[in-house]
């Protein structure tokens, strides 16, 4: 996930606003199929 997030930082610098969103939303996904994030926001936190 966090190589996602760098990925899509480093997109946003060089004005690569399709590519950015791409791998934000890619880390995005990732997040919802880990299963202790989905347990962490079921705690709210």
């Amino acid at each position: 996930m966090a190589a996602n997030f760098r990925l899509g930082d480093v997109y946003t610098q060089l004005g690569r606003y399709d590519e950015a969103i791409a791998a934000f939303e890619k880390m995005g996904e990732l997040r919802r199929d880990d299963k202790d994030y989905r347990a962490s926001a079921k705690r709210g936190g």
